[in-house]
């Protein structure tokens, strides 16, 4: 939406991250239940905990263009290995995946980011990336964030995720048409330009989405489609437990909601047999990059867990490369 300041986004990225989370994250492995609220104690996921530790390593760099970004990647590092010592206490650990803990627990062994990952193709970078879209220039992302992608998850389909979900939160914010997007994802991840991104499930995934922006779910399954997402939606992206199909069933769910971040969110949620809190992650991500805070309800913003934590990050964010 144009007319959004750097900050509004960065906020509604941020808040729409958690709260996207928060609404998926109770139910996740629930079937036939429907959410049309945050539910106490509005508690969010590994997923939100893992993008916060993700931007607050950037956040440490020095953000100097002609610099280049020194020790992007460490510090990124050090905070996802933060992030595994938090998972010591039993209130901080909220269903984190295999690979996430064992990766996060080599970086806090000393391991370096370049030795870290684990083979897998789980959704981690994708649902902890997508923030880095606000910070990053386009280039940045394709250069670097790879290595980001790979320090956790190091299947050539997570590394597409993770930059992918980072890519589209930068196109959002330059008011990309979606058609546009998935042309521009498609290239970066089937050109072989860019080395190490070429991911031909990503390209099919991202194929799919392009066919179905047609279609109006809203009239197909009424206005309140976000409450009973239909069946197809899985069957056609997948239940978005790795990484690519995470970031296509975000994708779609995103581009279907439009300008209604409820919605967005809330289909994300009641979308069953998928990996609820994560894809609900990015969606939150993509619609507050796409809206702003203020498009999030306010009852949803005061209420979720942190929310001060989230502010000042937030805020530190728009300071970074003013």
């Amino acid at each position: 939406m144009s007319g959004l300041c750097r900050g509004d986004r960065i906020a509604g990225a941020i808040f729409g991250t958690a709260v996207g989370d928060a609404l998926g994250y109770p139910v996740e492995f629930s079937h036939g239940v429907t959410v049309t609220d945050l539910l106490p104690p509005h508690h969010y996921s590994d997923d939100t905990q893992m993008s916060i530790a993700t931007v607050e390593g950037g956040l440490q760099t020095d953000p100097s263009p002609k610099k280049g970004l020194p020790r992007l990647e460490e510090n990124i590092a050090a905070e996802l290995a933060k992030w595994n010592e938090s998972q010591d206490r039993p209130e901080n650990r909220r269903a984190p995946g295999n690979t996430c803990l064992s990766s996060t627990a080599r970086l806090r062994k000393g391991v370096t980011w370049r030795e870290s990952g684990v083979y897998s193709a789980g959704c981690g970078t994708t649902m902890r990336m997508g923030i880095l879209g606000l910070l990053l220039t386009e280039d940045e992302i394709i250069e670097r964030g790879p290595g980001i992608a790979a320090m956790t998850h190091t299947d050539p389909r997570a590394i597409a995720g993770g930059v992918g979900s980072a890519l589209t939160v930068k196109y959002i914010s330059e008011d990309v048409e979606n058609l546009e997007i998935i042309k521009k994802l498609t290239a970066v991840f089937s050109d072989g330009t860019h080395s190490g991104l070429q991911c031909p499930e990503m390209v099919r995934l991202l194929s799919r989405v392009e066919d179905s922006t047609g279609r109006d779910i809203g009239r197909e399954a009424g206005t309140e489609w976000y409450l009973s997402p239909p069946a197809w939606i899985v069957d056609m992206l997948g239940e978005g437990w790795v990484a690519d199909e995470c970031l296509a069933l975000a994708l779609f769910l995103a581009f279907q909601a439009g300008d209604d971040f409820k919605a967005g969110v809330l289909s994300a949620a009641n979308l069953d047999r998928s990996d609820k809190d994560s894809v609900g992650a990015v969606v939150g991500c993509m619609l507050g990059t796409r809206l702003g805070a203020e498009a999030i309800p306010e009852a949803w913003r005061n209420n979720i867990e942190n929310g001060k934590l989230l502010d000042r990050v937030a805020t530190d964010a728009t300071a970074w490369r003013m």
